[in-house]
């Protein structure tokens, strides 16, 4: 517990410091273009790997009813 409370000041330390560099730093909006290609490459990658999803369990459901053919068989 000793420990716990012990890192308390080196919080407030740093919370403080990350406020002043904050107030000195002039943030810039994003712009039109980087805000579409966020878009493009955010649903693009979510496409993908629903797409590469749904093709993998394809295959595996495609050889699953081929090893219960064969061993129906066997």
């Amino acid at each position: 517990m000793i420990r716990l409370v012990s890192i308390l000041p080196f919080l407030v330390a740093t919370s403080v410091h990350a406020q002043v560099v904050a107030e000195e730093q002039v943030m810039e909006g994003a712009g039109p273009l980087a805000i579409t290609i966020f878009a493009l490459l955010f649903f693009g990658g979510c496409a993908w790997y629903a797409w590469l999803t749904w093709r993998n369990e394809k295959k595996d459901r495609e050889a699953k009813t081929k090893s219960e053919r064969k061993a129906a068989t066997s």
